[in-house]
């Protein structure tokens, strides 16, 4: 929570209730999709950072991100990352019609 309102590597500001993540090869803007694989939970986060700084880390999420996984309590866990194809799933970020009987 210390870096909400901070610069991120990418210029924008860093929001704690934000879908972003912090990723060392990445480029900006990428999307990702990270699964938790203990409780099949999945968020879709956008590169907007560089890091984690440290050794055996693989992404750095933020609050929001890691609270939708259910990591919070652990601080650290193992997820598994992959680019979001937003082709692959178009059917379901495709808006559902409200359709009203009479």
């Amino acid at each position: 929570k210390r870096m909400h309102g901070r610069h991120t590597s990418n210029g924008d500001k860093y929001h704690n209730d934000s879908l972003t993540c912090a990723h060392k090869t990445y480029p900006f803007g990428t999307m990702l999709l990270v699964v938790n694989p203990k409780n099949n939970r999945y968020v879709v986060v956008e590169v907007t950072d560089r890091g984690p700084h440290t050794r055996n880390r693989m992404i750095d999420l933020s609050y929001k991100a890691a609270s939708e996984l259910g990591i919070i309590s652990a601080g650290v866990a193992k997820v598994e990352v992959s680019v979001f194809d937003a082709d692959r799933y178009k059917m379901y970020l495709l808006p559902i019609p409200k359709v009203y009987f009479t």
